[in-house]
């Protein structure tokens, strides 16, 4: 394995048991360009990723941070969405908090300009990977050439301490997948993430608990109720209190959350659905957010005003980014700081 160059190094501190914990951060442009178009299976997987980046003099290809002085780190990936760079202000945060609680954790690049029409790859594009077709080449720990298992390699992380996977939108239906491919994943937080996408009209059953090795306590997934991509369902049970669009529109977001996690339906009226070791589905609410913007994008908005909830993600939400001491506003459950304390406990 070649060496990767580390183009970034920013040092921050973060006390965390009593000690000051110090971490740097790096950026890697070369981590697609070590295939073997002749023996590497994924070649066109890599060859797509460095074709998506639009900017590629500004964009590598992994970005993260990692505590400094230690290696035999556990391992946590972050998956961006579609069409997302992975150097975004929400990437960096999500990879430096996590490595501020002891983690090896980077965010990846995936050929995410295309959205996937199907799981299994039956696609009439042939220049569209299928969702399982990501899956396999980012995860699949029985095949050297996939992102984990390079990552895995490094001598500064140690997969078999921990394994973590966190996605959002198309990053998330990835993510959902990831334990079928390696049996080291533990946890999976998804944001803004289901099993049927109303905007491309297709289902997605690989998605779906029953098709998938992680068990329903293993997950936690977050949506907004006006999730406008996923909150369509290619099958409803009841309409029953489904008044109006909006009604109509949370009961879908519902129905896609239980088919993901496993989790049974809660009341129509209840956006609280975790249990009570934290897997399961929180349906946010517009209220709990900074702008009233429970939608795709929940946990992050535009930068500025008159359309705060359109457009790019740019800016974390100030109720995401709550910190446990504050005490004038609620901390909610879909709060990073509770959803990273989820996915890094041990039941």
């Amino acid at each position: 394995m070649r060496l990767w160059i580390f183009f970034l190094t920013l040092v921050s501190s973060y006390a965390l048991a009593d000690k000051e914990l110090l971490v740097e951060g790096f950026e890697w442009r070369d981590f697609y360009q070590t295939y073997d178009p002749v023996s590497d299976s994924c070649s066109r997987f890599y060859e797509e990723t460095i074709a998506d980046q639009p900017t590629p003099d500004r964009i590598g290809d992994v970005i993260g941070y990692k505590p400094l002085g230690r290696t035999s780190l556990p391992l946590y990936i972050y998956l961006p969405g579609s069409f997302q760079p992975v150097d975004t202000e929400i990437a960096r945060l999500h990879v430096k908090t996590m490595a501020e609680r002891g983690y090896f954790a980077v965010a990846i690049r995936y050929p995410n300009a295309r959205y996937p029409s199907s799981c299994d790859g039956t696609d009439p594009d042939p220049l569209r990977e299928s969702m399982m077709d990501k899956a396999r080449c980012l995860f699949e720990g029985s095949r050297s050439d996939s992102a984990v298992s390079r990552l895995c390699q490094l001598s500064d992380v140690d997969c078999d301490r921990d394994l973590l996977v966190h996605g959002f939108s198309q990053g998330g239906q990835i993510a959902l997948m990831a334990k079928t491919f390696e049996p080291r994943f533990r946890k999976a937080l998804i944001y803004g993430a289901g099993n049927f996408n109303l905007i491309a009209k297709k289902a997605y059953p690989c998605t779906e608990i029953q098709n998938n090795a992680f068990q329903p306590d293993d997950i936690r997934s977050l949506v907004g109720d006006q999730d406008i991509f996923f909150g369509g369902s290619n099958v409803l049970t009841s309409l029953a209190n489904v008044n109006s669009r909006k009604n109509l529109r949370q009961h879908r977001v519902r129905t896609q959350q239980t088919a993901i996690t496993g989790q049974p339906a809660c009341p129509w009226y209840q956006g609280n659905c975790l249990n009570p070791n934290g897997s399961g589905y929180y349906i946010v609410r517009g209220f709990e957010t900074e702008n009233n913007c429970s939608n795709h994008g929940f946990f992050s908005h535009k930068a500025h005003n008159p359309t705060p909830c359109e457009g790019k993600y740019l800016r974390p939400d100030r109720g995401y980014v709550a910190d446990k001491s504050e005490t004038h506003r609620p901390l909610y459950p879909w709060s990073m700081a509770l959803s990273f304390d989820w996915l890094t406990a041990r039941d």
